[in-house]
């Protein structure tokens, strides 16, 4: 028998991914233009494309707790979505990059703080479980609040996911005005350093956050509980980060500019 939590977490996935796929769309057409090829249905053949992607992805690399499926798996997003930019879109390398980066990385934040907040609300299940103990509800009962408590957590997760991803992407696009700039070596250095922090960081997560002993899963938070307010904090952090090295990087563009016009005048002036 199909439980409900397996039937609403598959929904949830395909709803999430899709989700994801939009918004990779959104990004790219933000900052590039599309093929001419493509230009028609560019939108809708990258959401299917990543589509495609993280299932296969989700095939190849199967097991969730060995480093190297993590690091795997991973690389292998970076590779195909920095594919994607340069087949479907007039893609210079440099912008590329930097929007193949921010966007892995936004989206492995997002998820991570998304995932943080269910895996410190388990403590639900264990109030059903003391009360079936206790005699307050019988063990079908139980069985569906679990479910049902699942299910919810599930959503929680997707919404607090959509909406921080969403607007992180929105808050990079929106203050990366000046799209026509060159970016020079240092330039897309400073850029690309958040972003590359946030990625390396989502590995060491994925790699350490659920570890094996003894053949069994266990959570990072459940062996050091004075963590579960200081990763949520550093992912935080990194995510805030790369948006706002965007708008720093874009003020000192308009900085420049305005010296450089005031030098001109000056000099017009003399």
């Amino acid at each position: 028998v199909v439980s409900l939590y397996s039937v609403v977490s598959i929904i949830y996935g395909i709803v999430t991914t899709i989700f994801t796929g939009y918004c990779l769309a959104y990004y790219f057409d933000s900052f590039m233009e599309q093929r001419k090829l493509f230009r028609r249905n560019g939108k809708y053949l990258v959401i299917i494309s990543y589509v495609i992607m993280d299932y296969l992805a989700d095939a190849l690399f199967q097991t969730a707790f060995e480093t190297k499926e993590t690091i795997g798996k991973q690389l292998l997003l970076l590779v195909v979505v920095f594919g994607f930019a340069k087949m479907f879109y007039h893609a210079g390398m440099q912008m590329s990059v930097f929007l193949t980066i921010t966007f892995v990385s936004l989206k492995d934040l997002s998820s991570f703080i998304s995932t943080t907040i269910a895996m410190c609300s388990d403590k639900l299940f264990d109030l059903w479980i003391v009360l079936l103990e206790k005699g307050y509800m019988s063990a079908d009962t139980a069985d569906h609040m679990i479910s049902l408590t699942a299910c919810i957590l599930q959503l929680i997760m997707i919404v607090v996911y959509s909406v921080l991803f969403y607007k992180s992407l929105k808050m990079v696009e929106k203050n990366y005005k000046n799209k026509e700039h060159f970016v020079s070596k240092e330039e897309l250095l400073y850029l690309l350093t958040p972003g590359c922090v946030g990625f390396l960081l989502c590995i060491l997560l994925r790699t350490i956050l659920i570890t094996v002993e003894n053949g069994l899963p266990m959570d990072l938070y459940d062996k050091y509980p004075g963590l579960i307010p200081v990763v949520p904090s550093i992912v935080i952090l990194a995510l805030l980060s790369i948006v706002y090295s965007v708008k720093l990087f874009q003020n000192m563009i308009v900085a420049n500019e305005e010296r450089s016009d005031k030098l001109i005048l000056e000099k017009q002036m003399k």
